[in-house]
């Protein structure tokens, strides 16, 4: 038990959670600096193709959506946890998983973007979203598509593990 809840809570609430602190401390930041932003407030007015309202709908339906995922592979797969003591593993073993991971997640991501840019019909209803945001928010970074997100995000950090 850690925080006072299941440990199997931890992957299905943390990442938003550290995403949208995160996401805050950047929007105040930002908001503090106005002398050094790239775009004025104007700008990001006129610019961007979605409202502020938008971007923050979008991203929490994206959030929800993995959250419901991620609770459901722990539901179905009954965790991994258990009371017995798990096998000690090398530093260097750790090491080789986690790049290879990144390396897996990141080959999937790139070609999954080259292809939503690629083919005309998948571009103009899925990914086109994503290039809504010309001045990006602080908290835009996952303003996609939920089947943009599913694609690129979901597939491909399953395909990591």
């Amino acid at each position: 038990m850690a925080l006072g809840m299941p440990e199997e809570l931890l992957p299905v609430l943390v990442p938003p959670l550290v995403y949208w602190i995160a996401a805050g401390i950047y929007h105040m930041v930002l908001g503090s600096a106005d002398k050094h932003r790239l775009y004025t407030k104007e700008e990001e007015e006129t610019q961007n193709l979605a409202t502020r309202r938008q971007v923050v709908v979008g991203v929490l339906i994206n959030q929800a959506t993995q959250m419901v995922l991620v609770a459901l592979i722990f539901m179905t797969t009954g965790g991994k946890g258990g009371t017995a003591a798990a096998p000690s593993t090398s530093l260097l073993k750790v090491v080789w998983q986690l790049a290879l991971g990144l390396l897996i997640m990141d080959c999937w991501e790139y070609w999954w973007h080259r292809w939503s840019h690629e083919y005309k019909f998948l571009f103009k209803h899925v990914h086109a979203m994503h290039h809504y945001l010309i001045v990006p928010y602080a908290y835009g970074a996952q303003y996609i598509h939920p089947v943009d997100a599913f694609g690129g995000e979901i597939i491909g950090g399953f395909l990591a593990t």
